[in-house]
């Protein structure tokens, strides 16, 4: 096979030289936008990538004003045997794609042979001339050299192109970080917050890259600086800002510092580094023609250095353009492609992976809550290449499901006021809670650790409203509580945190955490949380005298009929699901007396049975 034998594409084409691609360093999702981009050159049409088509048979679509439709099918089979392929490509006659197409283009990165060619389109029905394989898509490349430029991962395959980029690096690390950034690109998938950190660098020489943990801030970071390395900078990974200064030569370079506020670099002995920080992104400022500097930091460690009592610390992270990678932003399309490209090159079978596209249950999987990419990661790791997409889906639910290992490392470095505000919250309600109402339940700390663990805390585990007509905090993510409940349920942790209960909803939201409260049907006594509901239980009779206590205090202020008798019935559940052994005495007084206020009529339940009475008041 021919190798490219240039680092730039274009200079490349320029020269007359010109690789042979087979394309295994493409995602499916990257192959498709190739395909897009060739035929849209080649046959001088305006298809678009149509995610939402891909159970109908739908890569590639336009519809032209006359209402002609034309459909590409990308199979990205290069791994595939021939007989896969056509299995693959027979599938399509029965899909919407197929059958409603004016004119239908096949695009594989399976080599084939002209009598393949042939075959494919005969069950397709087309011409052969509409059936691309590999050796095609490469004369339309040498043709268009400018479309190569566009998809850098394509050409980063090359051996010669690879070596030159890893030359890029200054010391041994350097070189590790480029190999890293290599084998991590295959599988990312760009966002537009990629565009704007891209463009921002561009613009300023500047840019921190802050996220939650395992939202990929630093495979972005690692891309940016592999991109810079192909356009021929030097790249310098450093661990300090004095490693910057030491390496500072002339010539285009780029620092990658990543983790730049760690947290051994927020002491008040942090002066020095500080200050040399500051330096450091003046002068990449000053000279962003020929110097680059690229930050990463979690959340809530940026947060953290904001509201620093070093001066000098808040202006050094307050200066950079920052991007902030956000996955909530991520549509639904993007999320499968980043699932499908973690696959493929985990060895996932291709017709797995489109059965995997197709298949419902994964609208379930791309909107979970907890969905991240580090979680895919682990997935694609775990799954063997003879797993399916039922192994797939199965697997993918079950992470999600369980996403305390991708918080623990965030959690591990929090205060003691960090962690009791976001385990406060955790046995609240998940609506917002007032601030002023969380701030006592925390133990009335002092206002300054108060609003600096708040900061801390925001964006990555809580998010604040602060304005004048709404002060307002709640839990940032669904992750979040999912992974502070395991933390709970622990036998000490789970006795303790029941002990600093201090309000009925808080007995109602742990009390469901532990699968001992069911408003219907009644409530089972097997808890998922088996620490928490042996707390529970244990602590029957002080949670049941808080009940009754916290309740006539709050109803003899707040009398309105409607929302009485919602709390009343929860408090008959939950006093019946903790198992209480005393007739509910004051709770059938209340019921009465709610009803006879309401002039309603007496609900009719069977004197001692609660859930009789809770069912009755719904």
């Amino acid at each position: 096979m021919r190798k490219y034998h240039h680092l730039r594409p274009c200079s490349a084409c320029a020269r007359g030289t010109m690789a042979v691609y087979d394309f295994r360093n493409l995602s499916p999702h990257d192959f498709e936008r190739l395909s897009r981009d060739v035929l849209n050159s080649a046959e001088g049409l305006n298809l678009q990538t149509y995610p939402e088509g891909r159970d109908r048979g739908i890569d590639l679509r336009q519809i032209t004003r006359t209402g002609y439709t034309i459909i590409g099918q990308c199979k990205h089979y290069v791994g595939s045997t021939a007989a896969q392929l056509k299995a693959a490509v027979e599938k399509e006659l029965a899909k919407e794609g197929w059958r409603k197409a004016d004119r239908y283009l096949l695009v594989t990165s399976r080599p084939i042979t002209a009598e393949v060619q042939s075959e494919l389109a005969e069950t397709l029905r087309i011409p052969a001339s509409d059936v691309w394989g590999p050796d095609r898509l490469n004369d339309a490349l040498r043709d268009d050299p400018e479309i190569v430029k566009r998809h850098f991962k394509l050409w980063l395959s090359s051996t010669a192109a690879l070596e030159r980029v890893l030359r890029a690096g200054v010391w041994n690390r350097t070189e590790v970080l480029l190999r890293e950034a290599a084998e991590d690109c295959r599988r990312w998938i760009e966002v537009p917050l990629a565009r704007d950190a891209r463009d921002g660098l561009a613009a300023t020489g500047l840019c921190v890259i802050t996220g939650l943990p395992g939202t990929g801030k630093t495979t972005l970071a690692k891309q940016l600086v592999l991109e810079a390395a192909a356009e021929g900078w030097q790249v310098v990974q450093v661990r300090s800002p004095n490693e910057a200064w030491e390496t500072l030569r002339p010539e285009r370079q780029i620092f990658y510092y990543d983790d730049f506020l760690g947290q051994s670099r927020l002491t008040a002995t942090a002066d020095a580094d500080v200050a040399d920080l500051l330096s450091l992104i003046g002068t990449v400022h000053r000279e962003k023609e020929r110097k680059r500097l690229v930050l990463t930091t979690r959340s809530q460690v940026l947060r953290a250095a904001e509201q620093a009592i070093n001066d000098k610390l808040q202006e050094a992270v307050r200066r950079p353009r920052r991007h902030t990678i956000v996955l909530d932003e991520i549509d639904r399309s993007i999320r499968t492609s980043i699932i499908t490209s973690h696959l493929h090159f985990a060895g996932f079978p291709a017709d797995e992976s489109e059965r995997l596209e197709a298949d419902r249950r994964m609208s379930r999987v791309v909107g979970h809550p907890n969905f991240s990419p580090r979680a895919i990661e682990h997935v694609s790791r775990r799954l063997g290449e003879d797993a399916t997409a039922d192994d797939a889906v199965a697997l993918l639910q079950r992470t999600f499901d369980d996403p305390g290992e991708l918080w623990r490392v965030s959690f591990a470095p929090l205060n003691e006021l960090s962690r009791e505000i976001v385990l406060t919250l955790a046995t609240l309600p998940t609506q917002p809670v007032d601030l002023a109402d969380l701030h006592e339940l925390v133990g009335r700390p002092d206002p300054f650790a108060w609003r600096n663990a708040l900061h801390t805390l925001e964006p990555t585990w809580v998010r604040l409203i602060d304005s004048p007509v709404e002060r307002t905090v709640r839990l940032a993510h669904p992750g979040c509580h999912d992974y502070l409940l395991s933390v709970i349920d622990q036998p000490e942790a789970a006795a303790e945190r029941l002990d600093r209960v201090r309000r009925i909803d808080q007995v109602f939201t742990l009390s469901e955490a532990a699968g001992l409260l069911d408003r219907d049907p009644p409530p089972p006594h097997q808890g998922t949380r088996p620490h928490l509901l042996n707390a529970l239980r244990s602590r029957r009779e002080q949670l049941v005298e808080l009940i009754r206590t916290r309740f006539e205090a709050w109803s003899s202020v707040d009398r309105r009929p409607s929302l009485r008798a919602a709390t009343l019935r929860d408090v008959a559940i939950l006093h019946g699901a903790l198992g209480d052994p005393d007739s509910p005495a004051w709770i059938e007084k209340h019921c009465h007396a709610l009803t006879e206020s309401a002039w309603l009529r007496p609900p009719p339940f069977r004197p001692g049975h609660l859930f009789s009475l809770a069912a009755a008041l719904i």
